[in-house]
């Protein structure tokens, strides 16, 4: 659970580095829950490029952390649709 303390209202990274490092291919998984997620979404990696390279300032919602020694996450909303396949 996230408390109040565990977030904050700022990225905590640079949103065109992401959206740079998305274009080239270069997208890791940092959690096993995110990898468990993005497969049972049925998304190719190519499709998790795609959301990243979608994001925009303006759907930044918050930076949190889980964990107090764990890494600060950018948490950013948007509505992607694919095709019936996906």
């Amino acid at each position: 659970m996230v408390t109040e303390a565990e977030s904050h209202d700022y990225p905590q990274y640079a949103l065109e580095r992401v959206r740079e490092l998305a274009a080239s291919g270069a997208v890791i998984y940092g959690f096993s829950s995110v990898q468990n997620s993005v497969a049972s979404l049925r998304y190719e990696p190519s499709d998790v490029c795609t959301c990243l390279r979608m994001l925009e300032p303006r759907n930044f919602q918050k930076s949190v952390r889980y964990d107090s020694k764990g890494p600060w996450l950018d948490v950013y909303l948007i509505q992607v649709k694919f095709n019936d396949s996906v």
